[in-house]
């Protein structure tokens, strides 16, 4: 099982819906029968025949509750994969990990999902590589700043000049920053 809780409440709903359903439609069908059958006779083979019917009924209801369950937990197993792998991603990329991808095997549910959530860790990985490769130069650009106002005497022009390269530096990191809407 991949994600037991999820799957054995799966399972559950869906034999005990079953077992609910069987249990309302057979039972009203299978009473009726006998009952216009048994109405006004006690013949001895008809109760010996409703006593059979009653044990065949029991254990192919049972058998059938068995097969129901077994196939609701392939059917849960589609979806408690995907739902897993999805979980898992999001864990490692909250974590900052944006390099990974997940994958589904062919028939699992969830695939236009899935695709989305690959998408969207692309595209935070290539604006975060983006806003990176901008911070670097924005850190180049302000070191360079700080050491020419350390080690030369500057004209009034020339600070002038840092001044507007300053404003421009703090508008691009105004900008890097309003990419992101937190």
């Amino acid at each position: 099982m991949v994600d037991k809780r999820f799957q054995i409440r799966f399972i559950g709903v869906v034999v005990f819906s079953m077992f609910l359903f069987l249990l309302m439609v057979g039972w009203t069908v299978y009473s009726n029968i006998w009952a216009v059958l048994l109405r006004d006779t006690q013949n001895p083979y008809f109760l010996m025949v409703k006593k059979q019917a009653d044990v065949d009924i029991f254990y192919k209801l049972t058998l059938l509750m068995i097969v129901v369950a077994v196939i609701s937990f392939f059917i849960s197993h589609k979806f408690a994969g995907p739902v897993y792998r999805i979980r898992k991603a999001s864990k490692l990329v909250s974590e900052g990990n944006f390099s990974l991808r997940v994958n589904l095997r062919r028939g699992d549910e969830f695939i236009e999902l899935v695709h989305d959530f690959n998408n969207m860790v692309k595209n935070l990985k290539e604006l975060i590589t983006k806003d990176k490769e901008q911070i670097k130069i924005v850190t180049t650009k302000l070191r360079e700043i700080s050491k020419d106002f350390r080690e030369k005497d500057l004209s009034i022009e020339e600070k002038d000049k840092i001044s507007a390269e300053l404003n421009n530096l703090t508008k691009e990191l105004g900008e890097i920053n309003a990419q992101f809407k937190v």
